[in-house]
């Protein structure tokens, strides 16, 4: 045990992030989809598919859907995340989300594969989990929560080791900063 009866080895996995703010979480979005757009515009044209806008629609939506998947399973953060000190953890604090649970929380960027209305159907999505995130005491969006785990901040991702923001002033000024301790919550 250490001072303030915080163990920083009581657990597997840090612990002590705090949920990720929605103007962070929509920039590290749209930081990863400037990123999804470039690699995909260069293999759509390389493939000489740019003029049929289905084959177009598909490829990046699935595109999209597998970039985050591949990053959150396998790092726990995208590139935009890591860039905002961000980073995705499974339920219970796990260190990252497993394939299904990435699987379920990304499933609504598949809706841009639908013909005609795919784009409008994945802006509804995008509105609907940022209201949830914003009116969430954890900051959990309908995504997060069909998946069973949330967005974090403040953690030197891929290390360990937790930042300054990991620390939130206590009440009492002589107390000093207490260590805070994640938790991944459901809504009923």
């Amino acid at each position: 045990m250490t001072a303030g009866g915080f163990d920083p080895h009581s657990a597997p996995y840090p612990t002590h992030a705090e949920p990720g703010g929605l103007g962070a979480r929509f920039l590290a979005r749209l930081i990863d989809g400037i990123i999804v757009g470039v690699v995909g515009s260069i293999v759509v044209f390389a493939l000489g598919l740019q003029s049929n806008i289905m084959i177009t629609g598909l490829f990046t939506g699935v595109l999209t859907f597998i970039y985050f998947v591949a990053f959150e399973v396998t790092q726990g953060w995208t590139p935009g995340k890591k860039v905002l000190g961000l980073g995705v953890h499974g339920p219970a604090g796990a260190a990252k989300p497993d394939l299904g649970q990435s699987a379920i929380r990304n499933a609504f960027t598949l809706l841009a594969i639908v013909p005609l209305f795919g784009g409008l159907l994945a802006f509804i999505a995008y509105v609907v989990i940022a209201v949830t995130i914003s009116n969430s005491p954890t900051k959990q969006g309908k995504h997060d929560e069909l998946a069973g785990h949330s967005s974090r901040q403040g953690l030197s991702l891929g290390q360990g080791r937790a930042k300054r923001r990991d620390v939130v002033r206590s009440p009492d000024p002589e107390a000093g900063p207490r260590p805070t301790r994640s938790r991944t919550t459901r809504s009923p």
